[in-house]
C-alpha cells in the first residue's frame, strides 16, 4: 500500500472564497427580488372593456373573448400592446356575437383612456341589429334507428326550430348529443351525411341541415372475464344484460361501476372488442385484479361524544369463490364498546343483494345509565324502488340499568325493517342533497319475547348551497315507543331512546338526555365558505328525549304532571364552529351554549365523517 496521500487546508484561502460566493448569492438574490417585484409592479396593467347595449348571453361571451384576447399580448401589457387591442377589439366582438345570432352588428369605438399607469378603460356602444333566424330547417334521422328511444327523445327537445334565432352553439350540442344517443345505443357506424349551416348575409337568411345515418344495429357478444380468482358463474351475476340485446355503452359503463363499486376487486377494466364487427356481435372483455384476501386495519382516535377509542377490524374477502366474505369489528371507548361479526353471501344481483348472518356484543354507558347486549342476526338486504331495504330478525339478550333502578334483564325477538333513501351530488361533501332513513321494529311477550312493544323511528337530513359559498344544512329526527306504561321500563337500554352530542343537541354531552319512548330533534345550520374547503358555522339545535310530554325531567318511570306547553320539554342550544371539507369527509369543531339550562357551561365539540 501506497503512504495516505494528505490534502492541506489553507484558512485564508477558503475563507475569501466564502466571502466571493456570498456576495455573488446576494447579488443574485438581488436581481431575483428585482425581477418578482418588477412583475408585481406591472402583472395588474389591466384593460377594462365597457360594453353599452349588448345583453348576456352575448355580453358575457364577449368579454371572455376579450380577456383571452388581452392574454395573448406580451405581458406586462404596453401602451402600444394596448392600443393594438382597442383596434382589434370590433372584429373580436363581432366574432363574439355570431353564435348568438348577431351578423350585422354595428360597434363603435368610442374611447381609450388611461386612469392610471396601471388601468386603461376601452368603451364600445354596440347596435347589436336583427337576430339571424333559421328560415330554412331539415333535420333527418335515416336508417333503422331513427326510431330508437333515445334518438327520438332528443329529436323531441331540439333547441333548433325554424324561425327561431341561429345559435350555433345550439347547433353543436345537438349535434354532439344526436350522434352520442345513436352510438350509445348500438349504432356503432352512426354518421352524418351532411350537417352544415348555410348562411346569406346580403338575404339574412340561414339553412340548417342535418342528416344522420345510424346503420345498422349492433348487439353484445359474449362477456369473457379474465382472472383466476372467483368463480364465472359468480362473475356473470354482475352483468345485467344478455348476449343478443342491443348494444348499448351505458350497460358496459354500469358494468364497470358496480364491479368497481365492491370489495372484490383492486382493478377493473371493462372493454368492448370492436375488431370484429362483421357479425354485428360485440364481445365485451373484463380483466380483473382482486384485492387482497385479508384487510386489516386499526386506529385510534379521540371524539367528544365517545372520549379516547380504539378501533379494529378485520376482513376476510375470499372465503369462497362465489364471492361470500366474513366481516369483523371491534370498538373500545369510555362510552360505548362493541364487538360485531358478519357473514355475508351475495345475492343474485350482488351490488344490490346481500343476505348476511352475524353476531355483536356491545356495552354502553350513556347519561348514568349501563347496558351490555348480546345479539344474533339473520337478515338481507336490496334495493327497493330506489331505496335501500334492510330486513332482519335479531334475537338478543340484555342486562342493563337505568341510572339508579335495579338492575333489570330482558330477551327478545326482534323482526326488524329500514328503509334509506339517500340522493347528493357529492358522496363525500354534497353541495346539494338529502336523506331519509324510516325503520321499524317490535317485539311480542307471545313469540319469546320478555316484553312487547313497537317503536318507529324518522330521521333526516337535507342539504342545499344557495349560492356559491353558502351551505345550509337541516337535519331532524323522530321517534316512538309503543308500550305499555306498566312495561316502559322493560324495554332495554339499548333500544331507548336518547338526545345529545355533536350530531344530536350540541351544547349538551352524548346521550345525556333522556331515556325516553319519544325522540324529537332538530337542527338548522347555516355554513360560510371563506376560504376554499374551509367554512364558518352557525347553528340552532332542539329537542329532547322523553318518556312522556307531561314530564319535562323525561324519566323512564315518572309521575304525570299536567300538560305542559311543548317548549318547556324541548332544550334549545346555539353555537358556533369550523368546519374542513377534507378529502375523506368534513370535520367540524364547534361551541355551543345551551338556551334552555342556562346555567350549562359552552361545550367544545368534534365531529367527523360523512356529511349524510
Amino acid at each position: 500500500m501506497g503512504k495516505p496521500s494528505h490534502i492541506r487546508y489553507n484558512h485564508k484561502l477558503s475563507k475569501k472564497f466564502t466571502e466571493l460566493m456570498f456576495r455573488r448569492l446576494k447579488q443574485f438574490v438581488f436581481l431575483l427580488t428585482g425581477i418578482f417585484l418588477s412583475q408585481l409592479v406591472w402583472a395588474d396593467v389591466v384593460l377594462t372593456y365597457h360594453i353599452d347595449g349588448l345583453k348576456d348571453p352575448a355580453l358575457e361571451n364577449v368579454q371572455n373573448r376579450l380577456k383571452v384576447d388581452q392574454a395573448t399580448e406580451p405581458q406586462p401589457l404596453s401602451t402600444q400592446s394596448i392600443q393594438t387591442l382597442y383596434q382589434r377589439a370590433p372584429q373580436t366582438m363581432l366574432e363574439a356575437m355570431q353564435p348568438f345570432g348577431f351578423f350585422k352588428p354595428v360597434i363603435a369605438s368610442l374611447s381609450l383612456s388611461k386612469v392610471n399607469d396601471k388601468h386603461w378603460v376601452a368603451k364600445f356602444k354596440v347596435n347589436p341589429g336583427p337576430a339571424l333566424n333559421i328560415t330554412q330547417l331539415d333535420v333527418k334521422v335515416q336508417g333503422p334507428g331513427r326510431t330508437n328511444v333515445a334518438v327520438v327523445k332528443v329529436l323531441k327537445h331540439s333547441p333548433l326550430q325554424q324561425g327561431a334565432v341561429l345559435n350555433t352553439q345550439d347547433y353543436e350540442t345537438f349535434k354532439r348529443n344526436l350522434l352520442n344517443a345513436a352510438v350509445t345505443n348500438g349504432y356503432l357506424r352512426a354518421r352524418y351525411r351532411t350537417s352544415s349551416i348555410h348562411i346569406d348575409k346580403e338575404r339574412y337568411t340561414a339553412i340548417v341541415t342535418l342528416i344522420l345515418d345510424t346503420g345498422p344495429q349492433y348487439y353484445f357478444g359474449h362477456v369473457t372475464f379474465h382472472q383466476d380468482t372467483y368463480d364465472d358463474a359468480f362473475l356473470h351475476r354482475f352483468v345485467q344484460f344478455k348476449p343478443g340485446e342491443d348494444f348499448s355503452t351505458d350497460s358496459v359503463l354500469q358494468l364497470q361501476k358496480d364491479l368497481s363499486s365492491t370489495e372484490y376487486f383492486s382493478s377493473v377494466t371493462v372493454q368492448p372488442d370492436e375488431k370484429d364487427l362483421s357479425k354485428r356481435q360485440v364481445p365485451v372483455d373484463v380483466h380483473l385484479t382482486p384485492s387482497k384476501a385479508r384487510r386489516y386495519n386499526f386506529g385510534l382516535g379521540y371524539g367528544t361524544d365517545t372520549g379516547p377509542r380504539a378501533t379494529t377490524s378485520v376482513d376476510f374477502r375470499r372465503v369462497t369463490d362465489t364471492g361470500n366474505y366474513f366481516k369483523s369489528f371491534l370498538q373500545i371507548s369510555e362510552i360505548e364498546s362493541n364487538l360485531e361479526a358478519r357473514y355475508v353471501i351475495p345475492g343474485a344481483n350482488p351490488v344490490n343483494e346481500q343476505y348476511f348472518y352475524g353476531a355483536s356484543v356491545s356495552q354502553e354507558t350513556p347519561n348514568d345509565s349501563r347496558g351490555t347486549t348480546e345479539k344474533i342476526t339473520v337478515g338481507k338486504s336490496d334495493v327497493f324502488h330506489g331505496w335501500r331495504r334492510t330486513m332482519s330478525l335479531n334475537y338478543q339478550w340484555d342486562q342493563y340499568r337505568l341510572r339508579e333502578d335495579p338492575k333489570r334483564y330482558s330477551h327478545l325477538l326482534l323482526p326488524t325493517v329500514s328503509l334509506t333513501h339517500t340522493r347528493v351530488d357529492d358522496p363525500v361533501f354534497p353541495r346539494q342533497g338529502h336523506t331519509l332513513s324510516l325503520t321499524g321494529l317490535g317485539s311480542a311477550k307471545a313469540l319469546a319475547s320478555s316484553v312487547s312493544f313497537f317503536q318507529a323511528q324518522v330521521s333526516g337530513k337535507y342539504i342545499t348551497s344557495p349560492g356559491e359559498h353558502n351551505r345550509i344544512v337541516l337535519r331532524g329526527d323522530l321517534g316512538y315507543t309503543g308500550v305499555k306504561d306498566k312495561d316502559l321500563e322493560k324495554v332495554p337500554l339499548s333500544l331507548q331512546f336518547f338526545a345529545g352530542g355533536a350530531d344530536s343537541i350540541r351544547g349538551y354531552d352524548y346521550q345525556n338526555l333522556g331515556p325516553g319512548r319519544y325522540l324529537l330533534v332538530g337542527s338548522t345550520e347555516y355554513q360560510y365558505e371563506f376560504k376554499k374547503n374551509w367554512f364558518a358555522t352557525v347553528f340552532v339545535d332542539a329537542g329532547n328525549a322523553v318518556n312522556s310530554f307531561r314530564n319535562p325531567e323525561g324519566n323512564v318511570v315518572g309521575k304525570k304532571q299536567p300538560n305542559i306547553d311543548l317548549n318547556e320539554v324541548l332544550k334549545y342550544s346555539a353555537g358556533v364552529g369550523a368546519l374542513w371539507a377534507s378529502p375523506v369527509g368534513p370535520m367540524e369543531v364547534t361551541v355551543a351554549k345551551s338556551i334552555t339550562d342556562s346555567h350549562k357551561k359552552p361545550k367544545l365539540q368534534f365531529s367527523m365523517g360523512t356529511t349524510l
